[in-house]
């Protein structure tokens, strides 16, 4: 497995992982990072108050997971352009 990809697979499980301990952490830039997951979920589940977290998890992992996949390989491409 290359390198962007293990990236991304640590970088998206921990936010999901984060997002099961949303209940918990009451303010800060974490939970900044819980938003597009929480925005998905409630507009999944049709309820603002009581939304599921494993929805949220997954698309904060796919969000997160394609986010820095397509920002490594954006910056190994510059790199490798100045080099």
């Amino acid at each position: 497995m290359n390198r962007p990809i293990l990236f991304a697979l640590v970088i998206g499980s921990l936010v999901a992982g984060l997002t099961f301990d949303m209940e918990m952490m009451s303010r800060g830039f974490m939970v900044f990072l819980l938003i597009p997951g929480v925005i998905a979920s409630m507009g999944i589940s049709n309820n603002v108050h009581a939304f599921p977290l494993w929805i949220a998890a997954v698309f904060n992992f796919f969000f997160y997971f394609l986010l820095n996949w397509c920002l490594i390989w954006l910056a190994s491409k510059i790199f490798k352009r100045k080099t």
